[in-house]
């Protein structure tokens, strides 16, 4: 499990979020389909949480 803190769009934006997600791929397509970009220009700043 992933806790996003920050989405980051090189050379567009950056985004303070707090997404809790298993699938981190699905949001980076997600995103790069929204900003029209690259899937390799979407980068996260994030914490892994242990899944109990």
């Amino acid at each position: 499990m992933f806790i996003i803190r920050e989405i980051r769009i090189t050379g567009i934006t950056r985004l303070k979020v707090n997404i809790e997600t298993g699938d981190i791929e699905n949001i980076r397509n997600e995103c790069a389909r929204t900003y029209k970009v690259n899937k390799s220009k979407v980068k996260f700043v994030y914490d892994e949480k242990d899944d109990i």
